[in-house]
């Protein structure tokens, strides 16, 4: 979201909910969590995590700073319709919680399908909370590549192949929900405009054309072997690619800053009709 932030004029970082305070919160706060998801439960098994309930929590405490910093409800109110609310949540729910079966049981309850239906029926309640607290312009960012590194192939236990057909099938069932859940929050609340990121479609469009190093068993840094539960890491005093913006992913999960980047900037100002529906968050920034 730093890019984001640039992208719209800022000189500075969006500080974090947890030290946010004063005037600085009506520039905008970040609620984002590590490992968070929709459902409650997705992460715990990682450790500390706000979930995004728990931020819509957060969020609600800010909206009350900012009554009272404004002097009434109804002068927050509009300060907040003119704001710009991206939310980028939903990948924890799948790789930090359907895939991981030994851990959770949504995996054996759900189908792909029926557990995209069950997520992205949560995930509308909590965009119509959001808009109770304010919000009136709003960017819905999909999943991104479902592409299998080192850290995707650990999660399915089996052939490339079939890993990348598997995470494919179940990341597009979530991200087909995505785009018809947007209209219909845009029509049923008229107030508001809720748009779609096509992240995937991004991202692959991106790594297609700038010629990142792809061989997914090779992030910049050199991760943990097998032998780890999940080779997730950086190894300590490993060796680290010295041509970052060559490479998609920095470990076995996390993309690189170059490829953060890229992906930001075509959210901001799309260079494809298929970047967002039904228009690009340079846009929603106007109305």
């Amino acid at each position: 979201m730093d890019f984001l932030a640039e992208s719209m004029g800022f000189d500075h970082y969006i500080p974090p909910f947890a030290t946010a305070s004063g005037p600085e919160i009506l520039e905008g706060v970040n609620y984002a969590s590590g490992g968070a998801g929709i459902r409650n439960e997705t992460g715990q098994f990682a450790g500390d995590r706000i979930s995004m309930d728990r931020q819509l929590e957060n969020h609600k405490t800010t909206v009350s700073r900012i009554v009272k910093m404004l002097g009434n409800r109804e002068s927050a109110m509009d300060y907040l319709s003119k704001c710009i609310y991206a939310v980028a949540i939903g990948s924890n729910d799948y790789f930090n919680n359907y895939f991981i079966p030994v851990v959770y049981p949504t995996h054996f309850r759900f189908t792909p399908s029926q557990y995209a239906t069950v997520l992205r029926r949560q995930f509308s309640q909590q965009l119509k909370t959001l808009h109770k607290y304010g919000a009136r312009k709003v960017a819905v960012h999909g999943l991104d590549m479902p592409r299998c590194t080192l850290f995707r192939l650990s999660i399915c236990a089996i052939n490339e192949a079939s890993c990348m057909a598997y995470i494919t099938n179940a990341i597009t069932l979530w991200n087909d929900e995505l785009k018809p859940m947007v209209a219909g929050l845009s029509r049923s609340l008229p107030d508001a405009n809720f748009i779609f990121i096509n992240f995937t479609g991004i991202t692959t469009s991106i790594v297609n054309s700038q010629g990142f190093n792809e061989d997914i068993n090779f992030p910049c840094c050199q991760v943990y072997g097998a032998g780890n539960i999940i080779p997730l890491n950086c190894k300590s005093n490993g060796n680290v690619c010295s041509n970052r913006s060559q490479y998609a992913f920095f470990d076995a999960v996390h993309p690189t800053e170059a490829l953060y980047e890229l992906q930001t900037r075509r959210t901001y100002r799309a260079q494809s009709p298929t970047d967002s529906y039904p228009f690009d968050i340079e846009h929603l920034v106007q109305l």
